[in-house]
């Protein structure tokens, strides 16, 4: 395996924009006031209060209950475990907003910092991120699942329509349990790889130079990529009235691939990448209300689990910090 990768001359490298599958999660959490705070607990209490009452905590009478105790204290742990996740999400906000500012305030003289909390060596990949985040979905979308399980098969006026909904649903947890399997595989097997560059930041319009240090664990691959990106993210938003609905949208502006073949062994020395972006790219704008980001990601092709990580690079034009 060599330790010094470019990208081949023939490959195009003009920017064409394409939307990018499958992106959930923002890439900064933004600060968004005293609104999820108030939210997250108004939702929490309202969990808190339904589970009381199936629980007998709170007087009640037993005939106005329509469906078991046990399924409405379902119901009441899910208004719980959605205004937990609105809290986790208040709290991740400031986290970030709290490590920005102690970044800047140590860095005053690189504006840069003021957009995002880097880390001026460079990145690690998160282990245990993606399959915490999957296994909580599934946990709650199963837990959800359950009181329409009830009310389809166990209940005395589930309709058909009711029951195959449901059903259609019950393949869709399958599915996302064997995603499940497989994030807490990864995380598992694979202790993060770490990106490393020279310069910080990196200014667009040259040949950029990137390191790539395997985990010790990591003993072979059969073949892979390295690919540099500049993308856009943005909320777009359909429809109107009630059939109003809004999604993450990620749009890459550019991007350069390398491809690598088999390798194996405890790479003593990081991998050298070299990448060519065209001049006139954007640099990183990470706090902006359409955020624009650089990130390396790999994909290492592995008997059974493949290896996927991605790494924000801190990419800046002069200008724009």
């Amino acid at each position: 395996m060599k330790t010094d990768l470019s990208v081949d001359p023939t490959e195009p490298s003009e920017p064409v924009r394409t939307r990018i599958k499958n992106r959930m999660e923002s890439v900064a959490p933004k600060g968004s006031g005293g609104i999820p705070w108030l939210a997250g607990l108004l939702v929490c209490g309202m969990g808190a209060g339904i589970i009381a009452l199936s629980a007998g905590w709170i007087p009640s009478d037993p005939s106005n209950f329509k469906a078991p105790r046990a399924i409405v204290g379902l119901a009441g742990a899910i208004f719980l475990g959605v205004g937990v996740m609105i809290l986790g999400g208040a709290v991740a906000s400031w986290n970030h907003l709290r490590r920005l500012q102690a970044t800047a305030a140590l860095h005053p003289e690189e504006p840069a910092f003021a957009d995002y909390p880097w880390d001026p060596t460079g990145a690690s990949a998160p282990r245990w991120k993606a399959a915490r985040q999957s296994t909580l979905f599934f946990v709650f979308l199963a837990v959800f699942l359950s009181i329409f399980h009830w009310w389809a098969f166990f209940s005395k006026d589930g309709p058909l329509l009711v029951k195959l909904i449901t059903l259609f649903f019950d393949v869709i947890l399958v599915l996302l349990l064997w995603q499940t399997i497989k994030a807490v595989t990864h995380a598992w097997k694979f202790a993060p790889g770490r990106v490393t560059w020279n310069e910080f930041p990196i200014r667009p319009g040259q040949q950029i130079e990137l390191f790539w240090q395997a985990p010790g664990d990591m003993t072979s691959w059969i073949s892979g990529h390295f690919v540099l990106r500049c993308a856009e993210e943005f909320i777009e938003v359909k429809g109107s009235g009630k059939s109003r609905s809004s999604s993450l949208i990620v749009e890459e502006i550019w991007s350069q691939k390398i491809d690598v073949g088999p390798g194996g062994g405890v790479l003593a020395e990081p991998i050298r990448m070299q990448f060519d972006p065209p001049l006139d790219l954007p640099g990183s704008w990470l706090s902006a209300p359409r955020p624009v980001f650089w990130e390396l990601e790999l994909e290492l092709e592995n008997p059974g689990i493949n290896r996927k990580e991605r790494f924000l690079i801190p990419i800046y034009k002069t200008e724009q910090v």
